[in-house]
């Protein structure tokens, strides 16, 4: 710098001193602009000029310079001097504090957004959150839309109960428990059968205005001394086919039964009886079966079944496993049947048969077989019905009870009560063909004991679903 001298080698007490301090030029004199580049500026009224970026500013009225200098402590309280500005600064960015906009073109961070801005994103990203979280429970769940909705119990409860439509037709209660879901199938007593078509299509519309599945529409047409409809088809009993022995013959009378039956609305037959005659055999029984050879009945009552189906409607092998050796109708008494196993297996085997032969029902009876294990009468008992019929046999069919108003089950329990034991036993579809009030009590009782935990609710499911695959299936 013009005007002094470097101090001598090792000259320590040697002092700088500043210059004298310039007179200011007048503005716009030429030659008065800060050179290029410097980084000098004027301090307006002081004469001296301030070294821009160097951290040196001007002590007024002492013509001397301070050197500023950033505190440089240790990296520890580097950051706490960092954490101490951003308490001081708060929730706010940078450019919202000073009130200015960000440049253009420059990437703004989060903390320069505005608070109301941050807040939208948060909430974004938490409803992103809620959302992928509600996916990930549908699809561990089993998929989108792909579940249905768990059936309501009355509707549950209702497809197991079977009414009776009298001879005289519906009345207006039968009408609104068909409607409401409370019945899932009738058994038909009606004698004329063009009365019957009508009525079993008002009953059928009645199902369907209540969004509810098809009715089982049901009758006793075996032929012989046991026809609802007397002038239908079958023309020639069981007894006269057992004669003759022509499964041809017994396979096309059950078809025009079926396509008899099917004609007036009427979707199951309660036919054919597989129960193997004896010289004992009640009277009741006897003069409906196909005989007393096992290998007989199995072959012409198979065929029977056969052609029912082949006709448009289910057919159903009753009543297992056998009353060929009751002496007495279970309508009327109750009955234990006295026999040995071998000679119940030989009572069993046209059951068998028919199943082998995909029979769409089979009806347990309400006889007791001690011999086969079962202390309770057939229906009631799990030996029967899950391990016999469904375990050893194979069926995985409808099982429906025989009448759950006759003797043998009135005599111990009250038929109402009555529908409990039957569904844990295995059976599906209760029949109630004696009374039309019974089976309204029964749906009741029936829902009653599924709320109070009396009855598994996945029981009455499994029979629902059994019955509905069959009414889905061609025949039903």
């Amino acid at each position: 710098m013009e005007g002094r001298r470097p101090p001598p080698d090792g000259d320590d007490l040697f002092e700088w001193t500043d210059p004298p301090a310039r007179p200011s030029r007048p503005e716009g004199e030429p030659g008065t602009g800060d050179p290029p580049g410097t980084g000098e500026g004027s301090t307006p009224g002081t004469g001296e000029r301030e070294r821009v970026g160097t951290g040196e500013r001007p002590r007024v009225g002492t013509g001397e310079r301070e050197t500023v200098r950033r505190e440089t402590g240790s990296f520890a309280a580097i950051r706490e001097g960092i954490a101490e500005r951003r308490r001081e600064r708060g929730d706010t960015g940078e450019f919202e504090r000073s009130g200015r906009r960000p440049p253009p073109g420059r990437r703004t961070r989060r903390r320069d957004l505005p608070a109301k801005v941050r807040r939208r994103q948060d909430f974004m990203i938490g409803g992103a959150v809620v959302l992928v979280i509600i996916l990930l429970i549908v699809l561990i769940s089993g998929g989108g839309g792909s579940s249905e909705q768990p059936i309501a119990l009355k509707r549950l409860v209702g497809q197991t109960i079977v009414a009776k439509l009298s001879a005289k037709g519906p009345d207006p209660t039968l009408v609104k428990r068909v409607r409401k879901g409370q019945v899932g199938g009738l058994i038909a007593f009606e004698s004329d059968p063009q009365q019957l078509k009508v009525d079993i299509q008002e009953l059928q519309t009645a199902a369907s205005a209540g969004d509810n599945p098809p009715l089982l529409v049901m009758v006793d047409q075996e032929g012989g001394d046991v026809k609802r409809l007397k002038d239908g088809p079958p023309t020639v009993s069981p007894a006269d086919l057992g004669k003759s022995g022509d499964e041809g013959q017994s396979k096309d009378q059950g078809q025009q039964t079926g396509s008899f039956l099917k004609s007036l609305g009427i979707n199951v037959d309660l036919a054919p009886v597989l129960d193997v005659s004896q010289a004992n055999t009640a009277d009741s029984i006897k003069s409906r079966t196909f005989g007393s050879n096992p290998d007989t009945v199995a072959s012409l009552g198979t065929a029977f079944a056969q052609g029912l189906q082949d006709g448009g409607v289910v057919a159903t092998a009753k009543h297992f496993p056998g009353l060929g050796r009751a002496t007495v109708n279970t309508d009327d008494h109750a009955v234990s049947i006295a026999a040995t196993s071998d000679q119940l297996q030989s009572d069993i085997k046209p059951f068998r048969a028919a199943v082998d032969g995909g029979v769409g029902m089979v009806m347990v009876s309400t006889a007791t077989y001690k011999t086969l294990g079962a202390n309770k009468p057939a229906a009631f008992s799990p030996t029967i019905v899950q391990g016999l019929l469904r375990g050893q046999l194979g069926f995985d069919g409808v099982v429906i009870t025989d009448d759950l108003e006759g003797a043998a089950v009135s005599g111990t329990i009250d038929p109402a009560l009555a529908a409990k034991g039957a569904l844990e036993a295995g059976d599906d579809l209760l029949l109630y063909a004696t009374s039309t009030n019974t089976s309204a009590q029964a749906f009741g009782q029936l829902v009653k004991d599924v709320k109070s935990g009396q009855v598994d609710r996945s029981v009455v499911q499994s029979a629902y679903d059994r019955i509905t695959d069959l009414k889905d299936s061609p025949t039903g």
